[in-house]
């Protein structure tokens, strides 16, 4: 998934139009979601649940 986001990182420096930096937006956001809710994992393991929150922000 992270080669999803490091391509829409290289399309987002080359659009040259609205419809190109929409679709490398989309392409980084789906690339980092499942980087982000690794991290969500991970934290909900690692730290008591009272510091969930602290951990996240």
């Amino acid at each position: 998934m992270t080669l999803i986001a490091v391509i829409g990182a290289l399309l987002h420096t080359a659009a040259d139009s609205g419809t190109m930096l929409v679709l490398s937006r989309a392409l980084l956001g789906l690339g980092s979601a499942a980087s982000f809710m690794s991290v969500v994992v991970l934290c909900s393991r690692w730290f008591p649940r009272d510091r969930l929150s602290l951990t996240l922000s």
